[in-house]
C-alpha cells in the first residue's frame, strides 16, 4: 500500500511511503520435502495444517493460516509440494506394457544397454550380454520359444539370407522371464530407490519371422503409493503435525 504520510519505518518511494503487508498471504511452491518442511517450520502458526492426496496427482499443501476450533482463518498463506517423478521412473513406465512393445530387436537391445544400471537382477553385465545377443541377431527368423526350468525363455532362430531362412545356420538365444529394478520413484537429491519386479513378455506366431518383445512392471502403482507414504511419514516426523488426507 502507498500512503503519502506512511509510518517512519516504511521505505521511501519518492514522496510516498511503502507500508509492509498487514499479514502474510500467497502460495510458495517447493520441489523437495526438505524445503517444504523448512518453510512450514519458519512460518507455521497456531492454526497451521498440512493436507495431502495422491489424486489426481501426489501433492502436499500446508495452510499456514487455517481455521481452528476457536477462530476462522484467512487460509490464503500456503506452501505446496508436488513430488515429480524421477527420470528413471518415467523411462521405465513410459515403455511399460504390450502397447509399448519394442519395434525391433535392435530397439530392445538399445533400451537395455542405456538402462542396464537400473537393473539389479540379473546383473547389469548379464543384461548387457543379453542386449548384445539380440543386437547381433537382429536379422534372423525366430521359430519358437521354450520356457526353461531355470527361469529363462529360450528362443530358437534361423539365420536369413536374402530374406530366406536357412535353418542349419540357426541357433538359440535366451532371456530371463523376469528382472528387478532399483530406481527412485520421485525426483530429488536424496530420494530412496525402490525394488520393482518386471516380467518379460513376447509375441510370435506360425510363419512369423519377427519376435516382438516387451515388459510388464508388476503393480507399479503400489510402489508409487509406498514412496508417497514414505514422504508423508517424513513430513509428519519433522513437523510433528498429523497430515490430513484431503485437499484444503
Amino acid at each position: 500500500h502507498l500512503k503519502k504520510y506512511g509510518n517512519a519505518d516504511a521505505p521511501d518511494v519518492g514522496e510516498f511511503k511503502v507500508e509492509p503487508p498487514h499479514r502474510k498471504d500467497g502460495t510458495t511452491n517447493f520441489y523437495d520435502a526438505k524445503s517444504f518442511i523448512a518453510y512450514f517450520e519458519e512460518h507455521k502458526g497456531d492454526s497451521a495444517a498440512i493436507y495431502a492426496t495422491m489424486h489426481p496427482r501426489p501433492v502436499f499443501v500446508a495452510v499456514l493460516n487455517d481455521h481452528n476450533a476457536e477462530h476462522a482463518g484467512f487460509r490464503d498463506h500456503r506452501a505446496s509440494f508436488t513430488p515429480s517423478f524421477s527420470q528413471e521412473w518415467s523411462t521405465w513406465t513410459q515403455h511399460n506394457g504390450r502397447n509399448h512393445a519394442f519395434s525391433s530387436n535392435d530397439e530392445f537391445a538399445t533400451f537395455l544397454q542405456q538402462n542396464a544400471p537400473d537393473i539389479v537382477q540379473p546383473t547389469p553385465a548379464d543384461m548387457l550380454s543379453i542386449a548384445l545377443n539380440f543386437r547381433v541377431k537382429s536379422d534372423v527368423s525366430f521359430k519358437n520359444a521354450i520356457r526353461l526350468s531355470d527361469g529363462n525363455t529360450e528362443f530358437q532362430f534361423d539365420n536369413l539370407v536374402n530374406a530366406e531362412s536357412i535353418g542349419s545356420q540357426g541357433g538359440k538365444v535366451a532371456i530371463p522371464d523376469r528382472f528387478f529394478l532399483e530406481i527412485p520413484v520421485f525426483d530429488g537429491l536424496h530420494e530412496p530407490s525402490y525394488r520393482i519386479e518386471a516380467m518379460f513378455n513376447f509375441r510370435t506366431g506360425v510363419g512369423e519371422r519377427k519376435l516382438t518383445l516387451w515388459y510388464d512392471l508388476v503393480r507399479p502403482q503400489k510402489t508409487v503409493q509406498q514412496a508417497f507414504k514414505d514422504i508423508w511419514n517424513q513430513i509428519e516426523e519433522k513437523t510433528n503435525v498429523d497430515i490430513l488426507h484431503g485437499q484444503p
